[in-house]
């Protein structure tokens, strides 16, 4: 039998980068890449808020886990027009790099 589909909320659908999510607990969060399959939203890539194992600047959050933190569009827009924006969406760009120009120590305080 197939797996239903949960439905997901209108805004999940126009997601764009830069948008401005917040979650239940009042953290904001500027939308840094987004992965859409058939009109679904698959995943949003944020900055990283914590240090992981990887290093790496960002972090992937799947539309499920979107949801059971209750985050929600604000209606805001970041232009991400600053040069750690712009080192950023280069490391998303080449996200695969062996010597990506940013690490988590460097986004820490950035949304």
């Amino acid at each position: 039998m197939p797996r239903s589909r949960i439905s997901q909320p209108d805004w999940m659908a126009k997601v764009q980068v830069g948008d401005v999510l917040v979650n239940r607990l009042g953290f904001y969060r500027v939308v840094r890449g987004v992965s859409h399959r058939n009109g679904r939203l698959i995943s949003l890539t944020f900055t990283i808020r914590h240090c992981s194992w990887t290093g790496r600047c960002h972090t992937n959050v799947d539309a499920h886990t979107l949801r059971a933190h209750g985050y929600e569009p604000t209606r805001a827009r970041s232009k991400l027009a600053s040069e750690i924006d712009r080192k950023i969406a280069h490391d998303l760009q080449y996200e695969n790099r062996f010597s990506p120009l940013l690490n988590c120590c460097d986004v820490r305080g950035v949304a």
